[in-house]
């Protein structure tokens, strides 16, 4: 609270206004559910209507395609280590399959964002 510049005292009286309803200064643990519940509710409505959930699922992307960047760029590098270095490449094979499963695994988890066990298998695979 000291780093968001919080009256301590106002926030507390605030919190006693609004969850302690029998008035006995003293939160009950009925009345702290009642009051948290309430807070919850307070905050699903605004999240729905504020577009928070959008703004959070735009970051969520950002760091996909963060991750995305950072792998093709060192990629990029790699490769041109070894064309600049006239470097011998025998794993043609290799490669190609683990190109052939990150394909199939990015199509796959393109489709969805949670997933049943078994497709771990599918990974394993």
């Amino acid at each position: 609270m000291g780093e968001i510049d919080l009256d301590k005292d106002d926030a507390v009286d605030k919190v006693m206004n609004e969850f302690d309803t029998s008035r006995d200064d003293n939160i009950q643990e009925e009345e702290f559910i009642e009051g948290i519940s309430k807070w919850i509710n307070e905050a699903d409505r605004s999240v729905a209507f504020s577009g928070s959930y959008s703004q959070r699922l735009h970051h969520f992307h950002m760091i996909y395609g963060g991750a995305t960047m950072n792998n093709i760029l060192c990629l990029a590098v790699f490769l041109a280590l070894v064309y600049v270095r006239h470097l011998t490449w025998d794993f043609s094979a290799e490669v190609l399959v683990i190109l052939v499963v990150c394909i199939v695994m990015g199509i796959f988890t393109s489709l969805r964002t949670t997933f049943p066990l078994w497709t771990c298998f599918v990974a394993f695979l």
